[in-house]
């Protein structure tokens, strides 16, 4: 018989369910879907091309992060037997690839010769120990009853792919992917009828759930796995290209200390919306009594006059920090001053910086704020003045 594939309607089900008393909540509605994933929920490494989607973010922080691969990573039969149980220790199951060969070696797509592979630093915040939830089978197979497999990678069970479906995209990097019409679908976990498993296609402008055969090697693997907390603390993104609602919990779960050893100061504040405790603008400066936009050869003293703007509910104490760099960023010179910051509020004040040699080409002086009392962790941005 040639490979079979059935549009779920309302009547399928019925028949289905009475011919065959199938458990499967696979059965239960169509979807409609996205083509393209929304792009607030996106986000790739920084320096990898790989696209990843964020579904959700839980309260445990060893599963705090829900992402699915935005791309097709390739076709693969779900199981080389019958069997629906997403199994990580059967080896005719897609579970078992997913969570072993496919860590170290990835997947190669026959017709683009493309190697799909997980980067390194995802794996290592992967949740092994996830407990995922599948709906059941038919009556009569390996997974007869809703069941829970305790693994790591995973395919998207029905149930959750209609809770997600608006931010996943049925046409995501399926450029390389399109030989024929076939190709446009990807399997979930959750079991339909004796021989099949539930997928989602793109049928003309929505997507639907269907049903297919069971070891076919005609849909592809979209992989789904949870990250602890640590994973956007510890591995930069691209953040110039990451959506509004990834950057939206770098803000809630982390602090811009944590942020600042692994991006460049200008970045968490430019791209993530951090605002510093204290903040300097407004600064004016004076060369050797002149007003100046630039250091003048020759020119043996400085001095800015900025607005140290203090955004904490509580008073704070610091010094104004002025520092001259040389051209390779190698601090030369500083001078600093006391200056108390009422909560809440802002205080002009000025500083004065004398040179030893005069400013060289490529030279440049930064000016902040920073607490003396705990550590400096109440630091400004810092503002290149020249």
């Amino acid at each position: 018989m040639n490979k079979i594939l059935k549009t779920v309607t309302i009547a399928a089900v019925m028949l289905a369910v009475s011919a065959q008393s199938v458990f499967s909540a696979a059965l239960e509605k169509i979807s409609k879907g996205t083509l393209v994933s929304p792009e607030e929920n996106v986000f790739r490494l920084w320096g990898d091309d790989n696209e990843f989607i964020l579904l959700d973010v839980s309260e445990d922080n060893n599963s705090k992060f829900f992402v699915m691969a935005k791309s097709y990573f390739s076709k693969r039969a779900y199981s080389s037997g019958k069997n629906q149980r997403f199994d990580p220790e059967n080896p005719s199951s897609v579970a078992y690839f997913l969570n072993g060969e496919f860590l170290k070696k990835g997947i190669t797509d026959s017709f683009t010769k493309r190697n799909y592979r997980l980067p390194e630093e995802i794996i290592e915040h992967i949740n092994f120990n996830h407990s995922w939830t599948t709906e059941a089978g038919r009556v009569g197979g390996d997974c007869p009853k809703e069941y829970v497999t305790k693994t790591g990678i995973a395919l998207l069970s029905q149930t959750e792919y209609l809770k997600y479906q608006d931010k996943i995209g049925m046409t995501d990097g399926f450029d390389n992917l399109i030989h024929t019409p076939k190709y446009t679908g990807f399997w979930t976990r959750t079991g339909a009828n004796s021989s099949e498993m539930i997928c989602v296609r793109a049928v003309t402008s929505v997507t639907q759930t269907l049903a297919w055969a069971i070891n076919d090697a005609g849909l592809n693997i979209r992989p789904v796995f949870w990250l602890d907390i640590d994973f956007f603390r510890e591995v930069p993104i691209d953040l110039s290209s990451a959506g509004e609602n990834v950057k939206a919990i770098f803000k809630e779960y982390y602090t811009i200390n944590e942020l600042e050893k692994i991006y460049p100061e200008s970045w968490v504040y430019d791209y993530l919306g951090y605002k510093p405790d204290v903040s300097v603008k407004n600064t004016v400066i004076k060369v050797d009594g002149d007003s100046a936009s630039a250091l003048k050869a020759g020119a043996h003293k400085m001095s800015v006059n900025a607005e140290f703007v203090n955004n904490l509910q509580e008073d704070i104490g610091g010094r104004i920090v002025a520092v001259k760099y040389h051209s390779n960023g190698t601090p030369q010179q500083m001078a600093s001053l006391p200056l108390d910051i009422p909560a809440n509020s802002s205080v002009s004040a000025g500083i004065e910086l004398n040179f030893n040699t005069p400013c060289k080409n490529g030279d440049y002086v930064k000016l902040f704020y920073s607490s003396a009392y705990d550590k400096f962790a109440k630091t400004s941005n810092s503002v290149r003045i020249y």
